[in-house]
């Protein structure tokens, strides 16, 4: 099947291991303390990204991209294969902010990237956390 006429949901995961720290590229584990509104003590196992530019307050973006059509506005999304749930989601376009870049920058790269679309930042929110 050739890339133009392949489709998100033909992808499937084929098999699944234990990714060892040393390899791990993207993430890492890690395992926070903490004391809940009792007081009493907790720990909590979360993964964090360890792409986030060291001059930069997030390591991602997720692209709010309205279409002005002549029917009206419509919301931009897209479809992808997620390996973790083994099919084709639909979502917002994003993606991972490069070094020296702005999150803005980034939002613009990777619309292009994801979507083909060129577009411009008319508004940027603050930071969101995704998944805590």
């Amino acid at each position: 099947m050739s890339k133009s006429t392949s489709k998100a949901s033909d992808a499937k995961v084929v098999s699944t291991e234990p990714l060892m720290i040393k390899d791990a590229r993207w993430t890492r584990l890690i395992l926070t303390t903490y004391k809940d509104p009792l007081g009493k003590q907790r720990t909590w196992e979360h993964a964090e990204r360890t792409t986030r530019p060291k001059d930069s307050q997030v390591d991602g973006v997720g692209i709010v991209a309205i279409l002005q059509k002549r029917s009206g506005p419509e919301l931009l999304l897209q479809k992808q294969f997620r390996p973790p749930v083994d099919k084709a989601v639909i979502e917002i376009p994003a993606g991972l902010v490069d070094p020296g870049e702005s999150a803005a920058e980034s939002a613009v790269r990777e619309l292009r990237e994801e979507t083909g679309y060129h577009g411009v930042v008319s508004e940027v929110s603050p930071i969101m956390f995704n998944g805590v």
